[in-house]
């Protein structure tokens, strides 16, 4: 049998092994390069997700947007300290003191005015309501001559109208009970709270209110997160309101 001589070659399994080492490698190559990518296309899927739905604000704390801007800037002028949202850098803590001097008095100052207009109005209202009652009242009065001059011979010829604390003086004597300025805070907290639990459906409507009285009282424990745009620019105005509301309550007590 015929020998053959592979002097100055390659053995021929020496080059199927170089063969089967060169495959596997690209094997390792192409699995390593499947799961590089795999691991980016997974970081990256957040973002997207962001970017295509915006309305998330589940990961508020990590990253800063204009509606984390906007709801940090309404913690620092309602003095809510909602905690959900941090600066950490040392110029940014700077500007926050800086912007806290001067934002929270003019913030107070604007809610006490709204506030204040509130209440003249609401004693307006109620003056002209306790006049048109008045008028009613003298109108009934006057139909009846013959009671009335009843009424007037067994009083001394007092006015049946000032008995009933209805005389011209009356409206000096206008107040409103403790319990009615309580109320005014709880309904419109409960307004809140019905408008709070239409935007998250996983909040019952104790939460709500439990979230809406802790914004308006400045409390802000944070234990509640916001996790839509819109709903947070109706916080704001929620937030602003409430705060007149609560003042005008303490101006009508105090006067």
């Amino acid at each position: 049998m015929r020998r053959l001589n592979f002097k100055g070659g390659a053995h021929p399994g020496s080059a199927c092994r170089q063969a089967s080492v060169v495959n596997m490698k690209g094997v390792v190559m192409q699995k390593m390069y499947i799961d590089i990518v795999s691991v980016l296309i997974d970081d990256r899927r957040p973002i997207r997700r962001e970017l295509d739905a915006p309305d998330d604000l589940s990961n508020i704390a990590s990253r800063w947007t204009f509606p984390t801007a906007l709801l940090y800037v309404l913690t620092v002028l309602t003095t809510c300290g909602y905690g959900e949202v941090n600066v950490d850098t040392d110029v940014g803590k700077i500007f926050a003191v800086a912007f806290a001097l001067v934002g929270i008095p003019l913030m107070f100052i604007t809610a006490a005015d709204i506030g204040k207009f509130l209440s003249e109005t609401l004693l307006k209202f109620v003056d002209k309501w306790n006049r048109t009652l008045r008028q009613l009242k003298r109108i009934c009065c006057h139909r009846r001559n013959a009671r009335k001059k009843s009424m007037q011979s067994s009083t001394g010829g007092a006015d049946p109208l000032e008995l009933l604390g209805l005389g011209e003086g009356a409206e000096d004597k206008l107040w409103f009970p403790i319990g009615a300025y309580v109320g005014c805070i709880c309904l419109y907290c409960s307004l809140g709270a019905a408008m709070f639990i239409n935007w998250e459906s996983n909040w019952s409507f104790i939460h709500a209110f439990h979230f809406g009285f802790n914004l308006i009282v400045t409390v802000g424990l944070g234990d509640l997160v916001v996790k839509d745009y819109l709903f947070l620019s109706l916080i704001v105005a929620f937030v602003i309101i409430g705060l007149s509301v609560v003042t005008m309550c303490v101006d009508l007590a105090s006067t």
